[in-house]
């Protein structure tokens, strides 16, 4: 287990431009889509960047994937308008994303959550049914991966879990208790795909649900190989400069023990 201490969002709240083939975000995208409006803010798969869909599922190690469907869409996410995204029927699992650009608090009784920022994702998920955020590659390359979860309501509960799974296979795991500012994070996984294969990023309620809302994020860059077919070299090395993929979950943003 890491325990995670986020330092700054810099990033994220800097990265409210469009995304675009180069690298994918995922409170980014999402937050993209959900300004859309709707109906397009409907769509699952993300309208605005297909790559991204969300659902829920009962086995953690599966390819399988319940998407959330237009009736499972909320723009006031357990209350704050400034979240929106998915719930299922109403209810958990569920996921979202802050759309403004300020951070905000929940406060469902015993006192303030963590901070949840803007860009930044907030998931809970519900005892045998885990939440699950999926990109699907889009082209063949190999991509680096940068993910963390931290829990987001330290007022009890026995902890959660997050796991990265690749086609079905569990690559990397964590479970944390509850407490401020404990979680998982998997940074800089460098993995080879081909189109249409899934990465999932999953939350799991470790049995008891309760007091499980947990703060995520994930970043993914595609190395210069994959980048140069589909870019081209000029575009390719504006990227580079860009240094995303050194500075993603740099010691200025999140630190892990």
């Amino acid at each position: 287990m890491k325990t995670i201490r986020i330092l700054a969002l810099s990033l994220f709240t800097a990265a409210a431009a469009p995304a675009s083939a180069q690298d994918w975000l995922a409170g980014r995208d999402f937050r993209t889509a959900e300004l859309l409006g709707s109906p397009l803010e409907l769509q699952n798969p993300n309208y605005a960047v297909p790559e991204w869909s969300y659902g829920h599922r009962s086995i953690i190690a599966s390819n399988g994937l319940t998407l959330y469907s237009a009736g499972d869409h909320t723009n006031n996410y357990a209350g704050p308008p400034e979240v929106q995204g998915w719930s299922n029927a109403g209810n958990l699992p569920a996921v979202g994303v802050n759309v403004s650009a300020s951070p905000v608090v929940f406060n469902f009784g015993p006192g303030p959550l963590a901070p949840l920022f803007p860009d930044e994702i907030t998931m809970h998920p519900i005892t045998g049914d885990d939440v699950v955020v999926r990109w699907t590659a889009p082209f063949a390359g190999t991509f680096t991966i940068s993910s963390y979860w931290e829990d987001q309501d330290p007022y009890g509960g026995n902890g959660a879990a997050g796991y990265v799974v690749i086609n079905g296979a569990v690559v990397a795991s964590g479970a944390w208790a509850n407490g401020s500012g404990t979680g998982f994070s998997d940074s800089n996984r460098v993995v080879s795909l081909v189109p249409g294969d899934t990465v999932d990023f999953v939350l799991d309620a470790s049995g008891d649900y309760g007091y499980d809302s947990t703060k995520f994020n994930v970043g993914i860059i595609p190395e210069p190989g994959a980048c140069a077919a589909l870019l081209g070299g000029a575009a390719l090395l504006a990227l580079r400069r860009r240094g995303l993929a050194r500075h993603f979950f740099s010691a200025s943003h999140l630190q892990a023990k």
